[in-house]
């Protein structure tokens, strides 16, 4: 059983304290933002899996369908809640329809794909103005991969913060690559649409919204807000 390499065990502690009050988005990826090619990762490597051990044990970690499915031992040890429409049970997990509203429920979590969930959680801290932390393992690949699924470019919407960085270099057989815990604050904060995400008391689902001067819930901040003139009160 190999175990956590020394030099990302500083980096574990912090993104745990922080995964404490903030949801943390991970994932693996090629340079080119790749993350997966026929359902499954583009590359796999013992220090990542480990890596991602550390950081998700014992917490509320959030997925999708397939990204769970392609997981053959499940992931024990973690609350999981699995992002579908399906109505199928799932053995391991816990279901639903709504990202926003299992964000609100289950409090602080780690985000684990797939390129959907990664999109509608941006999306989501976009809409209600609030930063997002994302951990990002790059894989040092010397040619670009013809992945089918990536992550979102976060450079587009957001300014980017990198707080830290962690290289490992290749080893044997198994590629070399940089951790990144990366700060991502909304470019148009206070200036974004009306269309948001609002919170239905009565069904207990997320929808959107776009009347001016109604209330909705933050889902980040556990609070009411209002819209007013396309920026929040």
């Amino acid at each position: 059983m190999s175990t956590l390499d020394k030099r990302l065990q500083s980096l574990v502690e912090d993104i745990r304290l922080l995964n404490e009050t903030h949801h943390v988005a991970i994932a693996a990826i090629d340079p080119w933002l790749g993350i997966g090619r026929e359902g499954d990762l583009l590359y796999k490597n013992s220090k990542d899996f480990q890596f991602f051990k550390a950081v998700t044990m014992g917490r509320s970690v959030v997925m999708g369908r397939k990204t769970f499915q392609s997981i053959p031992k499940g992931l024990p040890g973690r609350k999981v809640t699995v992002i579908t429409g399906s109505q199928e049970p799932i053995p391991g997990a816990r279901q639903s329809r709504e990202l926003g509203n299992v964000l609100h429920l289950a409090g602080p979590s780690v985000i684990c794909g797939g390129a959907r969930v990664y999109k509608d959680f941006l999306q989501l801290a976009k809409v209600a103005g609030v930063d997002t932390y994302h951990v990002l393992t790059t894989f040092h690949a010397p040619a670009q991969l013809d992945a089918d699924k990536h992550y979102p470019r976060l450079a587009e919407s957001c300014e980017l913060e990198y707080i830290e960085q962690v290289v490992i270099p290749a080893e044997g057989d198994e590629m070399g690559f940089t951790v990144s815990l990366i700060k991502a604050s909304p470019d148009d904060r206070l200036k974004r649409p009306v269309t948001i995400h609002r919170f239905n008391h009565e069904t207990k689902h997320w929808c959107y919204g776009k009347l001016e001067g109604e209330l909705f819930f933050d889902f980040y901040q556990g609070q009411t807000f209002s819209i007013r003139h396309g920026a929040f009160a």
